[in-house]
């Protein structure tokens, strides 16, 4: 061997030796609750690895998706006495509606309460839940079609529903707010680090504390922020805390699920020719793959509606993404009736013709429901014509029941009718009164018609040459 090579070994050999006493000098100036510290700093960075971390943001993920599923699939509310409620009502005074703030549904074997978004616009509760309370409106006019009133060219009536759809951001009961709140009470569920052992031998324990989340949803995705403090306890109960900072994207673009939603409820409260079920393509925040399905009242307790909404384009736990909602039944509408003839304090004027004595009439109303209820809807008449006919002699009010073939004859699909009036007992200088009723099968609108029957429509007298 070489005299350089033996020289070199000698170097190397010094350089172990005073590394291992250098060494061997620390871990005696070390004490054990050092060297513990020491074990947790490694511990420490152990949770940063790409495993522990894959394991808390896959925790995060999962409680996520449940949460976003549950909150939707009960039209945007948790309630008190459920998971992580942060609202302060609960299922049945959650809502303005007098039946309640929910309805129970079962949907694979779990059981949700579903939030009316829809329920009527009571503004005179003294006038019962039954009727719409009558307001001036104008004929014909397309927003929203008119009950009846004395002053048919007269300011409007109100919206016939109000929108419930909980906001998505900012507000204590909004969307996101309730969300991470959910989520981070499911994280303690769903983490559990457990006992670890580190490389030394020493055993160590890791205890997550309440986590912070923040979720912001976007058009385009979903983030889920999330600072949970951790605390790692090594043998001899020293401890270490720090604060892991977590953050997922999800590509779920429920910011533009939840416009579409609110202005799929707009647009049905506002315009009662819209089918929810059909009409929702047309709205400018549709997007392809949303669809929306009505599932109607089929025990007929009520006629409210399960609005039932889907993205098609994001899937949570493997489901299609689904909104439902329900949709408080509102009475339907009749139009303001009003015939060829009339006069400021009249409806209809009807006139004999000319040399004739009886004449038959015929009066052709219309109704639009909210709630696509049109093929259930009947007609009825009440009061003049259908249980008396009457005229003033000399003062006196005298009344006659209706004949046979006399009265209104009318279909009660359509409300279209006629009657046959007498010039010998229907005329009157005051008004008769008749009304129309309309009827979804819960619910009625109805006009009090004003009618006034003259003996001679006299023709115009030709123009002079």
């Amino acid at each position: 061997m070489k005299k350089g090579q033996v020289t070199l070994f000698i170097i190397i050999g010094i350089i172990i030796l005073v590394v291992f006493f250098f060494l061997f000098y620390l871990t005696q100036r070390l004490t054990p609750g050092e060297q513990e510290i020491e074990q947790l700093s490694i511990a420490k960075s152990k949770i940063r690895s790409a495993p522990l971390r894959y394991y808390v943001e896959s925790c995060i993920h999962k409680s996520f998706e449940e949460g976003l599923d549950f909150i939707s699939l009960q039209g945007g509310r948790i309630y008190n006495g459920q998971p992580f409620a942060t609202i302060l009502c609960d299922k049945e005074s959650c809502t303005p509606t007098p039946k309640g703030g929910s309805v129970k549904k079962i949907i694979d074997n779990k059981e949700y309460y579903v939030n009316y978004l829809v329920t009527r616009n009571i503004l005179h509760p003294e006038l019962g839940y039954d009727k719409y309370p009558k307001w001036k409106c104008r004929h014909n006019m397309s927003w929203p079609y008119c009950n009846y009133t004395y002053d048919p060219d007269f300011a409007v009536e109100p919206r016939l529903a109000q929108n419930n759809m909980p906001p998505l951001k900012a507000s204590p009961g909004s969307i996101e707010v309730q969300l991470e709140s959910y989520v981070a009470g499911k994280i303690n569920d769903c983490i559990d680090f457990g006992e670890i052992t580190n490389v030394t031998g020493i055993p160590y324990n890791i205890r997550e504390g309440d986590a912070e989340v923040d979720i912001t949803f976007t058009t385009q995705d979903t983030r889920i922020i999330v600072d949970m403090p951790l605390q790692v306890t090594g043998a001899g109960l020293q401890t270490m805390t720090d604060v892991e900072h977590f953050e997922v994207l999800l590509k779920t673009k429920y910011e533009y699920f939840h416009t579409f939603i609110f202005n799929l409820i707009n647009k049905d409260i506002t315009d009662l020719k819209f089918d929810i079920s059909t009409d929702y393509t047309n709205l400018e925040t549709y997007w392809p793959g949303y669809t929306v399905q009505v599932e109607r009242d089929t025990e007929g307790r009520d006629g409210d509606d399960l609005i039932i909404v889907k993205d098609g384009n994001s899937m949570l736990n493997d489901k299609t993404l689904t909104f439902q909602f329900v949709r408080e039944n509102i009475p339907p509408v009749l139009e303001y009736v009003r015939g060829t003839n009339s006069a400021p304090n009249y409806d209809i004027i009807w006139y004999f013709p000319q040399g004739q004595t009886i004449t038959q009439e015929t009066v052709t109303p219309n109704a639009v429901d909210m709630n696509e209820d049109e093929g259930n809807l009947t007609f009825n008449y009440i009061d003049w014509g259908k249980t008396y006919f009457e005229k003033y002699r000399m003062g006196s009010l005298y009344k006659w029941i209706p004949g046979t073939g006399e009265g209104w004859q009318y279909s009660q699909l359509n409300g279209q009718a006629s009657i046959i009036i007498n010039m010998s007992r229907d005329t009157n200088p005051a008004a008769h009164n008749f009304s129309i009723e309309v009827d979804d099968g819960h619910m009625k609108d109805e006009q009090k018609v004003r009618l006034w029957i003259m003996p001679t429509q006299v023709s115009p007298s030709p123009a002079s040459s």
